[in-house]
């Protein structure tokens, strides 16, 4: 029978422990798991198109070094974008068996500085696909390198945080399937505002175990900004416990 005087960490779980719902409603659909989900997703569409260009960038580049030729071609514009940093663009024409191509590359200053518009430039490149080219003084492995760097580092990033929220929402079914209600009582509650300007309530308090039988005390953070002017509970308060094994549980 549900206790009026334990502290619920949770009003929405009210509901459950008065039999009118048949799982926590803070089990069965977590708020916090549906905003990240909401968050990811973007940044996983983002990762899937900077992937996908990175690969073309870098195999055109192993194409330029390994099976490509040269030929003269001609300055036609050249651009200054001035933003965190001034990128220098150039853009060329160049012909390979009567067929024209033209390009646009980001270049050093140096290079700017070195070929004005309607001057002679020597062009690298991909024998089987001219499309793929870069001025022959421009030396865009480094750049590409790093870039190729970065986006691995950010992907294996997104890679662990799509791999938690997986695991998170593993953990929310079989808590919701497997899980019984089990009654604590607080050891301590207290309170302190974070950097974020956030109330982070810090609970100690020990139940007893139904799969062991045996009296186990645990610790549990929670942002609980409801309660940042909330008188808190006193030691020996009742709480309840949802429960599986002991890497599977929950307050309510």
């Amino acid at each position: 029978m549900f206790d009026s005087s334990a502290f619920i960490l949770r009003d929405e779980n009210l509901a459950y422990l008065k039999g009118e719902k048949p799982y926590p409603p803070s089990i069965a659909n977590r708020r916090d798991l549906q905003i990240i989900t909401s968050a990811l997703i973007p940044f996983i569409i983002i990762t899937i198109g900077l992937v996908i260009f990175m690969t073309k960038v870098l195999v055109d580049e192993m194409m330029l070094i390994q099976n490509s030729a040269t030929t003269q071609g001609t300055v036609i514009g050249r651009e200054i974008d001035d933003f965190d940093d001034i990128i220098y663009r150039l853009s060329y024409f160049f012909y390979v068996d009567d067929v024209m191509y033209e390009n646009q590359v980001d270049i050093s200053q140096e290079l700017y500085d070195k070929y004005p518009e309607e001057s002679r430039i020597e062009i690298t490149y991909v024998i089987n696909d001219p499309s793929v080219s870069r001025p022959s003084e421009h030396n865009s492995l480094p750049l590409n390198l790093f870039l190729g760097a970065f986006t691995l580092f950010w992907t294996l990033i997104l890679i662990i945080g799509v791999i938690w929220v997986s695991r998170a929402y593993r953990k929310q079914g079989y808590l919701k399937k497997n899980g019984q209600l089990v009654r604590g009582q607080l050891i301590s509650a207290t309170g302190k505002i974070d950097g974020d300007n956030d109330f982070i309530l810090t609970m100690k308090f020990s139940f007893r175990a139904p799969d062991t039988a045996e009296i186990r005390t645990e610790h549990y953070n929670f942002i609980a900004n409801h309660l940042r002017k909330a008188n808190l509970p006193p030691e020996k308060t009742p709480i309840y416990i949802f429960y599986v094994d002991k890497k599977n549980w929950d307050v309510l």
